[in-house]
């Protein structure tokens, strides 16, 4: 909270993104779904401005956590694909395997089987092409 208003004096958009960001999770830790939901939405509004692919990245997958916090599935689906095209224009793998992971796990929460197999196993494929080892044991983890 004390950062964010010398980010902002010093017109830090960089960094003002990552703060509002890192503000909603710590909302996010409290409880505070309410409260986090306009943090993260100004971290995207900052990381717009400011063409920031990785952190629009981010927060749309944090807004779409809270939603599926919040019994939201649709909605949560909606802010998973805006992620996933977000990690496509950087062309990062682990990102976009990592948001077909978080749809499988949302497919899975819906007992959506066929959903949750294809997610999964197009979260695998990415992992498996770009060698991402770490990813795919956590990957292998998962099952319906």
């Amino acid at each position: 909270m004390l950062a964010i208003p010398l980010a902002q004096k010093l017109n830090d958009k960089n960094e003002l993104s990552r703060l509002h960001y890192l503000n909603a999770i710590h909302a996010i830790i409290e409880g505070d779904d309410e409260l986090a939901k306009p943090r993260v939405e100004q971290a995207l509004k900052v990381a717009r401005s400011n063409n920031d692919w990785l952190f629009m990245a981010y927060s749309k997958d944090l807004l779409a956590r809270i939603a599926q916090h919040q019994g939201q599935y649709a909605l949560a689906k909606t802010y998973y694909l805006e992620a996933k095209k977000h990690h496509q224009v950087l062309r990062c793998p682990v990102g976009e395997s990592s948001v077909w992971a978080s749809l499988a796990l949302l497919a899975k929460k819906q007992n959506k089987l066929d959903e949750f197999n294809a997610a999964l196993s197009k979260a695998k494929q990415i992992a498996k092409s770009r060698a991402l080892t770490n990813q795919l044991k956590y990957l292998n983890t998962l099952n319906y």
